[in-house]
């Protein structure tokens, strides 16, 4: 079963990750990102964007891990 390429992303616990491979538009409050290899992406928690695949997008990923820089 492959994934869908289109459609409404629910984050659920807050996520960062490493693009590996691949390109995704993410929106987010009207403003389109193109998110590819070698991007570094942090979503909150219950965030709610749309997606659109490129090309799947290979990631490395934490879940639910906040960075507080000071």
């Amino acid at each position: 079963m492959s994934e869908p390429n289109k459609g409404t992303w629910h984050v659920e616990e807050q996520e960062i990750f490493y693009g590996i491979d691949g390109e995704v538009f993410i929106t987010v409050d009207r403003e389109e990102y193109l998110i590819t290899k070698d991007w570094v992406v942090s979503l909150n928690k219950d965030l709610v964007c749309g997606f659109y695949y490129l090309n799947i997008l290979n990631k490395s990923y934490k879940m639910n891990h906040e960075i507080n820089f000071k």
